[in-house]
């Protein structure tokens, strides 16, 4: 029975049946995202213990899940770090250390930023036509995620994201990367 299935019965149905499965995955981008959307939250709604959840799952994250030759794992099932190097995660998890690092001025989450987009720019940059492709090439066939391709969504996320590190650095490379991007 899936979730919206066991929800739509009454109590006492749910009751004879039993819980659902429920999905114990987490995904690197997702919460990446959350950390972001609490790190605007926090200041907005005077609660420092979101953005401190946000900072802390951040720091948690990426001590787990990058890999400096891999990138970031995106998923991770039953302790098992899985399907590294995705374009979405990147830019994501990226996004959300350079808004840690505005709100709290902590070098150490510029620096993780700095080192996903190196990752990024080795193993998912089209550096002769410019753009990024969605993933590197993998070596399992995983259906369409065998053919490597370049999202105009996810290019053009990446390009904003290499132009805020360029605006908290002031590094001219990170510029030419979102131009060449765009």
């Amino acid at each position: 029975v899936t979730g919206t299935e066991y929800y739509a019965l009454s109590e006492s149905r749910r009751l004879a049946i039993g819980l659902p499965h429920v999905d114990q995955r987490t995904f690197t981008g997702s919460n990446a995202l959350m950390a972001r959307s609490y790190l605007h939250a926090a200041p907005v709604l005077g609660k420092p213990e979101i953005e401190e959840l946000a900072l802390h799952t951040l720091s948690r994250l990426f001590e787990q899940r990058f890999d400096v030759k891999r990138g970031l794992a995106h998923v991770e099932t039953e302790g098992v770090h899985g399907l590294y190097g995705l374009l979405s995660d990147h830019i994501l998890f990226g996004q959300a250390l350079v808004e840690a690092f505005s709100a709290t001025g902590q070098s150490r989450f510029l620096k993780n930023a700095e080192a996903i987009a190196e990752v990024s720019q080795q193993l998912l940059q089209d550096a002769l036509h410019g753009g990024f492709f969605d993933h590197p090439r993998l070596s399992d066939t995983l259906g369409l995620l065998k053919l490597p391709t370049k999202p105009v969504t996810e290019n053009f996320q990446a390009a904003l994201w290499y132009l805020n590190l360029y605006h908290v650095t002031g590094n001219q490379v990170y510029r030419s990367i979102a131009e060449k991007t765009l």
